[in-house]
């Protein structure tokens, strides 16, 4: 009887042991890789201005532009420096998603981070609005 109950504790404590070491490796990684994306932004100087459904590829975005493969602009930072809008999207029906995103607003004259105008398939995520 003995000899079961030792065998018990130990079989627990190394399924304990692994489960606990996966766990803090996933934390890890998942720490890691957030670090990493602060320092991969893109910086662009300007504004972006997106006016139609064709200009989405010119302005950065990648995809289609459907609602399965989206237009996507990601991790970009625009910082204005003559005032308006930091990113302006205006006349599409084409779906898009602005992510992971800061806009810097450094005129005192800038009107909105981030606006939309007659664009209703657009969605936003995780973007910071810095400035004035």
């Amino acid at each position: 009887m003995k000899e079961y109950r030792y065998l018990f504790f130990l079989a627990l404590s190394i399924v304990l042991f692994i489960g606990l070491g996966t766990q803090s490796s996933t934390t890890d990684i998942a720490t890691e890789n957030n670090q990493k994306l602060s320092y991969e932004k893109e910086i662009v100087t300007s504004a972006i201005t997106v006016s139609g459904d064709s200009a989405f590829t010119g302005a950065g975005f990648t995809g289609a532009g459907t609602p399965g493969n989206p237009y996507i602009l990601d991790g970009v930072t625009v910082t204005t420096s003559s005032g308006g809008n930091g990113i302006y999207i205006t006349g599409t029906t084409k779906h898009f998603i602005i992510q992971n995103c800061i806009v810097n607003l450094t005129a005192a004259s800038s009107s909105y981070g981030i606006r939309f105008n007659n664009a209703d398939n657009g969605t936003i995520y995780n973007c910071e609005i810095l400035g004035t």
